[in-house]
C-alpha cells in the first residue's frame, strides 16, 4: 500500500526580531527560528510534505527549549540539574530537554565541576557557612558527591578556624546583655547549623575571651530593676528581675 504524500503549501515568509521568521501557511502561521529554516532550507521551497512539517514542529521546539534554557543561564550560573529543572517545569517532552542539555554542554555552558567551584568561593565570600552546610547547598543543586568533595576538600581546618574565630568574635559584640552560658549555647546552635565541625567550635570557645559574666550581671539587673520599679516593688520587684534574669540565662 502506497501511502499519499499531502503537501502543505508556504503563503510567504517574514522576518521578526529575536532571530525568527513568521511563516504563512495556507492554514496557519508559525514563527520558526532561523536556525530552522537554514537546516530545512525552508526559504528555498514553496511547500514542505506533513512529515517535514512535523520534523520543522520538534526542531522549533528544541530552539525554544535552548533559547529559554540561555535566558535562564545569563541570569546567573546554573547546574546541569538547574536548567533541566526549569525546562520540565515549562513542558518540554523528555528527548528535546535531554538533546537541549547536550547541546549546552558541547559549547561549555553548562559544567558541574565549574559551577561547583564558584558556587563554593561565592559562598565563603557571602555567606558565613561552613563545608557542611555548603554540601548540603550544593547537593540540593544536583552536584554529584564525587564534585562536592573534591570542591569542599579546600575547606580545611584552619580555613574553618579562622572562619568561626570571627563569627564568635562578632556574636560576642552583638549580644553583651547575654549571659556567657546562653551566649555561650547561642554560637554552638548558630555555628552547627552553618555547618562548621563541632569539634572546631569547641576549639574556639575554649580560646575565646568572654566578657565578665558577673559584670554583665549586675548591669542587666540594673537595667531591668529600673523599668520594672515604676510597676512593682518589694518582693513582687524581685521576682520579676529574676525572672527576666533567668530568660537571660542568668541563675541567681
Amino acid at each position: 500500500m502506497i501511502l499519499e504524500v499531502i503537501f502543505i503549501k508556504i503563503i510567504k515568509y517574514k522576518k521578526m526580531k529575536n532571530n525568527q521568521y513568521l511563516i504563512e501557511f495556507e492554514d496557519n502561521s508559525l514563527e520558526v527560528y532561523e536556525e530552522v529554516i537554514l537546516k530545512s532550507e525552508l526559504l528555498l521551497k514553496k511547500e514542505i510534505t506533513t512529515k517535514e512539517y512535523d520534523l520543522l514542529l520538534e526542531d522549533n521546539q528544541f530552539w525554544t527549549s535552548y533559547y529559554q534554557a540561555l535566558r535562564y543561564i545569563r541570569s546567573r550560573s546554573r547546574s546541569i540539574y538547574e536548567v533541566r529543572g526549569k525546562l520540565n517545569r515549562g513542558g518540554y517532552p523528555s528527548l528535546i530537554v535531554d538533546r537541549c542539555i547536550l547541546k549546552l554542554l558541547d559549547q561549555g555552558y553548562l559544567n558541574d565541576q565549574t559551577y561547583a567551584s564558584s558556587f563554593f568561593h561565592e559562598q565563603l565570600i557571602i555567606t558565613n557557612r561552613g563545608p557542611r552546610k555548603i554540601s548540603d547547598e550544593l547537593r540540593k543543586r544536583g552536584i554529584q558527591d564525587s564534585i562536592i568533595d573534591e570542591v569542599i576538600s579546600s575547606y580545611d581546618n584552619e580555613m574553618q578556624y579562622k572562619k568561626v574565630s570571627k563569627i564568635v568574635s562578632k556574636l560576642i559584640k552583638s549580644n553583651k546583655n547575654k549571659s556567657l552560658s546562653l551566649l555561650q549555647r547561642k554560637i554552638r546552635a548558630d555555628l552547627l547549623r552553618e555547618g562548621f565541625s563541632k569539634e572546631i567550635i569547641e576549639q574556639v570557645i575554649d580560646e575565646q575571651e568572654f566578657p565578665d559574666d558577673h559584670e554583665i550581671r549586675i548591669r542587666e539587673y540594673d537595667k531591668i530593676k529600673k523599668r520594672l520599679s515604676k510597676r512593682y516593688e518589694g518582693y513582687e520587684l524581685e521576682r520579676k528581675i529574676k525572672e527576666q534574669l533567668m530568660r537571660k540565662g542568668f541563675y541567681l
